[in-house]
């Protein structure tokens, strides 16, 4: 069997980690070593894996719209987002931007009952899913610098517990997946430093295209707002009492 990598994988850029990979890859070696190991089995045990994380992004946002708005709210959002074609069409893909997506979910509903507090349960989650959505995908640590910068604004005693939450944890889990990485490559490398090198510093980000900063608002509908005629029924439903 022959492997063919991207060029986010080539030695000279080494943009990805092995973490989410790894993680597609456990049902894969139970096959190999029963001896039932094909392609259809290989193929669908990597999006069971994938459907497991989404299932886990479903369940905090229903956990989080439920706690913001109340549970008809949150029951009409799974139902939007299990009839999106957006989602249907992206989010269901095994990729790094999914998995960041679905990590966001879990992030959110625990920013929102964090206490300050050292080793507080629902900071150290938080911490443990932004440092996890960080390690796969590098450019997602931007969004949450800003909800760091507001807790602390809004209560200074969550300075120090979020400075303690980064040493025991994100610290250490960076270290393990830096460790897994080296071993992978074969050689030491920092794939959350090179993906910021190669695409701010060499330039390489712009050969992906550009587009105007009003993009997603003059598109806002066709990228995110429209549903599978399946979906109709139930949102229908969703409106009578």
């Amino acid at each position: 069997m022959q492997s063919f990598s991207t060029w986010e994988w080539w030695q000279g850029y080494n943009l990805r980690t092995f973490l989410y990979p790894l993680w597609l890859s456990l049902p894969g070696h139970v096959l190999k070593a029963v001896g039932m190991d094909t392609n259809f089995l290989v193929v669908n045990s990597i999006y069971f894996m994938h459907c497991i994380i989404w299932v886990v992004g479903d369940y905090y946002c229903y956990l989080f719209v439920r706690q913001l708005l109340g549970k008809r709210e949150a029951i009409a959002t799974i139902a939007y987002s299990l009839t999106s074609e957006y989602v249907n069409d992206y989010v269901l893909r095994t990729s790094a931007n999914s998995v960041e997506g679905n990590l966001m979910f879990v992030a959110f509903y625990y920013f929102l009952n964090i206490r300050p507090k050292m080793f507080d349960k629902n900071l150290s989650l938080l911490t443990l899913a932004i440092t996890l959505s960080f390690t796969i995908r590098s450019s997602s640590i931007v969004g949450y610098i800003p909800l760091a910068l507001i807790a602390i604004f809004q209560d200074p005693r969550f300075l120090w517990p979020i400075i303690v939450a980064g040493l025991t944890i994100t610290i250490p889990v960076v270290m393990v997946n830096l460790l897994s990485d080296a071993h992978f490559y074969g050689y030491f490398t920092v794939p959350q430093y090179n993906f910021v090198y190669v695409n701010v510093v060499m330039g390489i980000s712009k050969f992906f295209g550009e587009m105007p900063w009003y993009f997603y608002i003059e598109h806002l509908y066709n990228e995110f707002c429209e549903i599978e005629s399946y979906g109709l029924p139930v949102f229908f439903l969703l409106s009578t009492r």
